[in-house]
């Protein structure tokens, strides 16, 4: 027999839930010795543990510079399975973690506490919600292609805008993208080597990919739009 799924409301307060242990773990929390710890409860309400991630997120925004996160460890990112990012917008200046809410196929889904999310088909940005100027979907067929089979190409990728009379509007652009070489980085103390891949584009957009030889996407530098200008990822826990 069948088990019933949980609500998608139920599902997505169980992934904030999750988010919350987690941060609470990076953010280096823990309770006094000697006491019992309190059962954890079933469910909380949204608003709540959104509070909660918010606290810990620390997130920066509308300030001449973004308010610095907390730092982390690799120790603490050891004690978790929970796909982690950290995001970076310049432009606002903004910056969060934010923890996978949800994948449907190819496209992972990241969200932050008051609910501005990322999505990514294969590391590369397809879509914002909760800013300024969101990027309603993009066509990243030809860049994902190219890195998956490790050579070079061109192709038209499509972005689509709400423009100011909420109408959808498409900017198509010709691309082209090529792998310029290896390139070590490191991220919360741990080097990685990688390929870094630049996508140029004719209306002037350099997008840069640091992609991993696990076919990850450890880190990034990619365009959303004119309003927002670039985002700069950085994979924290895949």
């Amino acid at each position: 027999m069948m088990r019933r799924l949980p609500s998608l409301r139920s599902r997505a307060a169980l992934r904030l839930i999750a988010g919350v242990c987690l941060l609470a773990v990076l953010a280096g929390c823990s309770g006094e010795t000697g006491q019992k710890a309190a059962p954890p409860p079933r469910e909380k309400p949204l608003a709540a543990v959104t509070a909660g991630l918010k606290s810990l997120l620390h997130i920066g925004r509308g300030r001449r510079t973004a308010d610095p996160l907390p730092k982390i460890s690799q120790q603490s990112l050891a004690l978790t399975t929970t796909p982690l990012i950290e995001a970076h917008i310049p432009s606002i200046p903004a910056a969060a973690r934010l923890v996978e809410m949800g994948r449907n196929a190819q496209v992972r889904t990241f969200m932050a506490p008051d609910r501005t999310s990322l999505s990514f088909r294969r590391g590369v940005l397809v879509a914002t919600r909760g800013l300024a100027g969101d990027l309603l979907a993009a066509d990243v067929s030809g860049p994902v292609q190219a890195m998956a089979q490790g050579r070079a190409a061109s192709y038209l990728r499509a972005n689509h805008y709400l423009d100011g009379e909420r109408h959808e509007t498409v900017l198509r652009s010709r691309c082209t993208i090529t792998p310029t070489g290896p390139a070590r980085i490191e991220i919360v103390g741990r080097s990685l080597s990688t390929t870094l891949w630049q996508e140029t584009c004719d209306n002037g957009v350099v997008n840069l990919y640091w992609l991993g030889r696990d076919s990850i996407i450890w880190k990034s530098h990619q365009w959303i739009g004119f309003d927002l200008g670039f985002l700069d990822t950085v994979v924290l826990k895949n």
